[in-house]
């Protein structure tokens, strides 16, 4: 499972995209890093924790964000901060809870609540896994100006 995860990444035609492959990734190590219990639980979530199940959890909210029921989810990819501080502060960063660092809190208590529904666990793993990802690529905190780093044309050795 391991190799199928660094080959996922390093075969990718584009290693600096995150995309797919950087959020399978970021499922696959985590899952293989958790304790049995956890894993047993997450397996009556999930229903397998086989790679193609944790490659599609993973990589769901990416999917479901470009559709009108979920367009609200976008905000939750990323945070932003003013260019004048240095740190996160939820009251003036995400006051209506609608970023990756406040999601994550909400979807961890879903994830945990064994009285939830099974789907509503399994969505609260998919995100969780996701914006785990989408917190540990550059510019996801950062200024709303930069749109993510996407207004930034970068020059590496020529391209």
């Amino acid at each position: 499972m391991l190799f199928s995860a660094f080959a996922a990444v390093g075969f990718s035609t584009n290693i600096f995209a995150w995309g797919q492959d950087g959020h399978s990734t970021v499922g696959i190590l985590a899952v293989a890093s958790l304790q049995a219990d956890a894993r047993v639980e997450l397996k009556k979530v999930l229903g397998s924790l086989d790679d193609q199940a944790l490659i599609q959890a993973c990589n769901w909210p990416d999917v479901v964000r470009e559709t009108d029921a979920w367009a609200w989810s976008y905000p939750l990819h990323f945070t932003n901060l003013p260019p004048d501080v240095a740190s996160y502060a939820q009251a003036r960063d995400c006051p209506e809870e609608l970023c990756a660092t406040e999601a994550i809190k909400k979807y961890a208590g879903q994830l945990g609540d064994r009285q939830a529904s099974i789907e509503k666990r399994r969505q609260a793993f998919a995100w969780i896994c996701h914006l785990t990802g989408d917190l540990h690529q550059p510019l996801h905190v950062g200024y709303a100006f930069d749109r993510g780093g996407n207004e930034f044309d970068i020059s590496f050795n020529g391209e």
